[in-house]
């Protein structure tokens, strides 16, 4: 699933691009509903930009949302499994895959952090204790 290329105006930066997400698709709530509770739910791959360049931090995002860290990572990966191509690195952040690198680099890094993992539990399944 690849995303078509948006011409961006001059003077586009990511600040803009999340701002103009939050106001547009962020979750609002509802205060004509008759419950407050009633919330439109957020898509996080629409308030991510295009390419690794732009990604966006953990912290930005829950400022946009409104949501926490937990909620948000959880639905980032409702999204994953989905099929939406939302990666992340700890360097920079969140961002939808722009290319067959991008999404490789994003496979990659998940196969190791899964490897470190199972070496890790069978350590300590085989400790002594």
């Amino acid at each position: 699933m690849r995303r078509k290329k948006e011409s961006r105006p001059s003077g586009y930066d990511t600040r803009t691009a999340m701002e103009t997400a939050a106001f547009d698709r962020a979750a609002v709530p509802c205060k004509d509903s008759t419950t407050a509770a009633e919330v439109r739910q957020i898509q996080i791959s629409e308030l991510l930009p295009a390419g690794e360049r732009n990604a966006v931090p953990l912290r930005h995002l829950v400022q946009l949302t409104g949501m926490n860290s937990r909620d948000l990572r959880r639905q980032i990966e409702t999204e994953r499994r989905r099929g939406l191509p939302i990666c992340a690195n700890n360097r920079t952040g969140y961002f939808i895959a722009e290319n067959d690198e991008e999404r490789r680099r994003f496979v990659q890094s998940m196969r190791s952090r899964a490897k470190e993992i199972e070496t890790t539990a069978a350590a300590i399944e085989q400790a002594e204790g």
